[in-house]
């Protein structure tokens, strides 16, 4: 794609506008992790190789990734857009969210206390946010006008 590395110009939108967009790039961060702990447990139930991939969507993935190889994901370039600095593949989306910048050194993610640190940072953030509310379905409409 033509200008794949460059940023997107998003200077015509508001804070509040940049603000929503980035609360749905956290969202899905949150359901990504939520689906790795899904797979997780399906591979410690699931015996069977090949249902196990049809099951935890990895058939989709490789796909995607086959397809799409030359590629940057969408996540990190409107991330990058956002805070007005080139994407970098190396910073995670939780990376982003912590406020590391792309100059900052990068962490040892070998060491397993700071694994264990960053982990229960980021399940404090999940537990003090209010749960997801469901939404009233909408009326169907009479075809009889009134």
């Amino acid at each position: 794609m033509e200008g794949e590395g460059e940023l997107l110009d998003l200077s015509h939108l508001s804070e509040a506008e940049q603000t929503s967009i980035l609360e749905v790039l956290l969202r899905d961060s949150d359901l990504r992790c939520l689906d790795e702990g899904r797979v997780r447990t399906l591979q410690e139930k699931e015996a069977d190789p090949v249902r196990l991939r049809l099951l935890s969507g990895a058939w989709f993935h490789e796909e995607r990734r086959k397809r799409y190889r030359d590629t940057k994901d969408g996540v990190d370039i409107i991330q990058a857009s956002i805070r007005g600095r080139k994407p970098r593949t190396e910073l995670s989306v939780s990376g982003v969210f912590k406020g590391q910048t792309e100059d900052a050194p990068p962490t040892n993610n070998n060491d397993p206390s700071s694994q264990i640190e960053d982990k229960k940072e980021e399940d404090d953030k999940r537990s003090n946010r209010s749960p997801p509310t469901a939404r009233p379905r909408p009326k169907p409409r009479s075809p009889n006008p009134q």
